[in-house]
């Protein structure tokens, strides 16, 4: 398998609908945030890997839907009172990395279906090919991230203003979606859109 082929179908996933479910998140967080927003982004996407690589290795079962809300919620929520608090933020965005990446259906192309076949008897080969296709649909928010912090202080500071509730509200409507079972049928619609 090819890494550059695994990752230029990872970008391509980033484009579809099957992908919202991981990208709204983390973009959400880092609205919410209003600061440090490259921890965000690391974290969602970091952690949100290694949630997402131990599920479909067969490690853990995907979480039941009340867990996701949960862990949505209460990263929204850390993400929102942790504002300049480095430890709740990160930790608020692990969350919501782990919560996105527990709903996640993939766009399954040829590259990812044979990693995603492998993955459960060959764990240690798949890391790095796995964690750079997550990565890859992750593009989005990585550049969101960096075009952020490349912005001058002022506008920075009105667009962390102006997205801090917006973000929070975002992540939390997916949370409590979570919460009460209601995202199986728009996950579903969602992948069925991207085919």
């Amino acid at each position: 398998m090819s890494v550059v082929s695994l990752v230029v179908e990872g970008a391509q996933s980033a484009i579809l609908p099957c992908s919202t479910v991981l990208l709204v998140p983390a973009l959400g967080a880092l609205l919410a945030a209003r600061s440090r927003h490259a921890v965000v982004a690391a974290m969602t996407i970091g952690v949100g890997a290694l949630a997402a690589l131990v599920r479909f290795a067969d490690i853990i079962d995907q979480f039941p839907g009340w867990l996701i809300g949960v862990c949505l919620l209460a990263g929204t929520a850390l993400v929102w009172v942790g504002e300049k608090r480095l430890a709740l933020v990160s930790a608020g965005a692990a969350l919501i990395g782990i919560g996105a990446s527990q709903l996640w259906e993939p766009c399954v192309g040829e590259h990812f279906g044979r990693l995603v076949t492998d993955l459960p008897n060959e764990r240690l080969s798949q890391v790095v090919p796995f964690a750079l296709y997550f990565l890859a649909v992750n593009t989005p928010i990585v550049l969101v991230a960096a075009g952020v912090g490349a912005l001058s202080d002022e506008r920075r500071r009105a667009i962390e203003t102006s997205g801090a509730a917006l973000g929070a509200a975002i992540v939390g409507l997916i949370g409590v979606l979570a919460l009460v079972g209601q995202t199986d049928q728009l996950i579903a619609r969602l992948v069925s859109w991207s085919i």
